[in-house]
């Protein structure tokens, strides 16, 4: 055999194999179109590590109100910057410390957080009953 032929002989099962490989691809879209898979929900919400307040919480020095709102402060305010950490990661006085700063900083954000809002958050960061 002279070499071109060994060489079509050789050539052949390649070219066999690679015409196999090559696959039609799939045009046809086989999900819905997002309106005709009926409206969009929202993903469900991730269970919250701020706590509940309830009477328990309450003390001489605050009211359910109070305590209240300042979760409500705590979810709006402090999510504007980072994630949420429960009440019960420090003491009292360590978190006096930490809303102090967090209010200066904050200073410099859009969401300036009041003295009135800084105290409401303050007593609920205090209040949980561990």
């Amino acid at each position: 055999m002279t070499i071109k032929c060994k060489s079509l002989l050789f050539l052949l099962p390649l070219s066999m194999v690679f015409s196999q490989c090559h696959t039609t691809k799939n045009t046809a879209d086989t999900t819905a179109p997002p309106a005709a898979q009926g409206p969009q929900l929202p993903p469900p919400p991730k269970p919250s590590v701020l706590y509940v307040p309830t009477e328990a919480n309450v003390s001489g020095t605050n009211t359910l109100a109070e305590l209240t709102e300042g979760r409500r402060l705590v979810e709006v305010k402090c999510t504007n910057c980072h994630k949420l950490y429960p009440a019960s990661r420090y003491p009292a006085d360590r978190w006096a410390s930490i809303v102090r700063n967090m209010q200066r900083r904050a200073e410099t954000t859009d969401e300036k957080i009041s003295d009135a809002d800084s105290e409401l958050i303050l007593k609920y960061l205090s209040a949980e009953k561990i």
